[in-house]
């Protein structure tokens, strides 16, 4: 139906992955998945905001992030502004509901509807301001939503991004939130390397053989290939 204030919809998941760094009681802590699109777009028939990319898996160490996290720019209308932010990210209290879209009730704002879940809570040390403990930390610019910032440590981090939809008249018409884990794992360049004898001496009617050490590091996957001049094996 035509809702009044606009609709939300939340998806929403429990549990998050042990070990993470920055927060709180991880494998106890959901996950939500929330977006909220005002009337006005709804009347319009206007699309809500969508991210143009997944977020990597993972990233490294003492590596500076340098990583586009905008939504689809053709869904945005002549007029409007965007506004990126980090925001931490949402718990589900219990019990838990996986999936909603409710219309917006007379009276209700969208602050209203975030009252229905619970936010993350911090390790010492953590913060919306804090979220990956970086040198610097990471940043998103709030007009393009471009990532930046370095991890010094690794692990498992939580973090959260808002943007936010305003139109002419600064009113706020769409919004998503989205919360994502970045693996800051050690990326160090993986070069296949070996050591040998620099002498062999070989008697007639023995056999050959030669000693090989493997020394490649960051790998734990290698394809030897021995070539004695005539096959390649």
């Amino acid at each position: 139906p035509e809702p009044v204030g606009g609709y939300y919809f939340s998806y929403v998941e429990c549990c998050r992955n042990d070990d993470i760094v920055n927060i709180i009681n991880d494998e106890q802590t959901g996950s939500v998945f929330l977006s909220y699109l005002s009337n006005e777009k709804y009347l319009d028939c206007e699309d809500g905001l969508d991210f143009n990319n997944w977020p990597p898996l993972a990233i490294c160490v003492d590596e500076p992030i340098d990583w586009d996290h905008s939504v689809i720019q053709d869904r945005i209308p002549p007029g409007h502004t965007l506004e990126y932010s980090l925001c931490r990210p949402l718990n589900v209290p219990l019990p838990i509901f996986r999936q909603d879209s409710t219309p917006i009730l007379p009276g209700q704002s969208f602050m209203d509807i975030l009252e229905r879940y619970d936010s993350v809570q911090w390790e010492t040390g953590f913060s919306e301001d804090r979220m990956l403990n970086g040198a610097p930390d990471i940043a998103i610019d709030e007009a393009t939503g471009f990532i930046t910032g370095v991890p010094v440590q690794l692990g498992r981090y939580v973090i959260g991004i808002c943007v936010e939809e305003y139109d002419e008249d600064g009113d706020l018409v769409s919004l998503l939130r989205r919360d994502f884990q970045y693996n800051v794992a050690d990326c160090d360049d993986t070069d296949a390397d070996f050591e040998v004898d620099s002498v062999f001496c070989y008697y007639e009617g023995e056999a050959l053989e030669i000693f090989v050490t493997n020394t490649t590091g960051n790998t734990d996957d290698f394809l030897w290939i021995v070539d004695n001049g005539t096959d390649t094996l």
